[in-house]
């Protein structure tokens, strides 16, 4: 299961989290994605008193374990850290919005930003990712851009 920080301010979040652990629901894992961020601002704002948010995952009887969430590789190894638990786990996910381009870098606007062609081709350009520099099918999502003539 995936959820947001901003999605931790829910009480069904929490009632849920309860039932996990009182039916020790080992194959549950789910994955907060702590960016500090949410629609209308940033979480210490927004809810300061979300914090901290493992050892309230905890105190209802989780598996707790902090990742880097834009490093695969942690986020990797949290999973298979995770599903070898004996009742419900999470992985607090610290991430960063909009990593790795420059202009969406911690801006909680991003998380109901609107992109346009300018931006969309800086973005890409910062991923090091081949397009046309006009609208094609090589802006569609998974488009293979080397077979269609773009390096």
């Amino acid at each position: 299961m995936l959820q947001s920080d901003g999605e931790q301010e829910e009480g069904s979040v929490w009632e849920g989290a309860m039932s996990a652990a009182k039916w020790n629901l080992g194959n549950l894992v789910t994955i907060v994605d702590k960016n500090e961020n949410q629609i209308n601002g940033p979480t210490r704002v927004i809810m300061p008193s979300l914090d901290p948010l493992p050892e309230k995952y905890e105190s209802f009887g989780w598996a707790i374990r902090e990742i880097k969430g834009n490093d695969m590789d942690d986020v990797v190894a949290g999973l298979e850290w995770a599903v070898g638990q004996p009742g419900p786990s999470a992985l607090i996910s610290h991430t960063e919005t909009g990593h790795p381009i420059s202009y969406m870098r911690g801006d909680y606007h991003w998380h109901h930003g609107v992109i346009n062609d300018e931006l969309f081709l800086q973005a890409m350009a910062e991923l090091n990712e081949p397009v046309s520099p006009t609208p094609d099918d090589t802006w569609l999502p998974g488009h293979p851009a080397e077979r269609a003539g773009v390096a």
